[in-house]
């Protein structure tokens, strides 16, 4: 038991899987658990830890494929959603005053 803590302590958090709510993709070797992993943003360098909470939300609430990763720190992904709403936006735009229609 005391090996136990001194583990939890040293590596942070580690949850326990309900592979009932990740979304199926035939994995041979989905997450039985999460535990707290480092990484390195790829936009700007900045040194992260990817909570066993977060990936818990990402894998089963959020349907996130288990392959996937964490390759960006938060104020990087907040970055990007920014320029794709502004993107999408600047585009809507430029298709109005083109007149195009947009199929479907």
């Amino acid at each position: 038991m005391k090996r136990k803590a001194q583990w939890k302590t040293r590596m942070g958090q580690r949850i326990k899987a309900d592979l009932s709510k990740q979304t199926p993709n035939n994995s041979y070797s989905p997450p039985l658990y999460y535990e707290d992993v480092s990484f390195k943003c790829r936009d700007c360098g900045a040194e992260c830890v990817w909570t066993a909470e977060q990936q818990r939300l990402w894998y089963e609430e959020w349907g996130g494929p288990v392959q996937s990763t964490a390759i960006r720190c938060r104020s990087c992904r907040q970055r990007l959603q920014r320029e794709k709403i502004e993107q999408k936006k600047h585009m809507q735009e430029m298709a109005l005053k083109l007149g195009i229609k947009r199929a479907g």
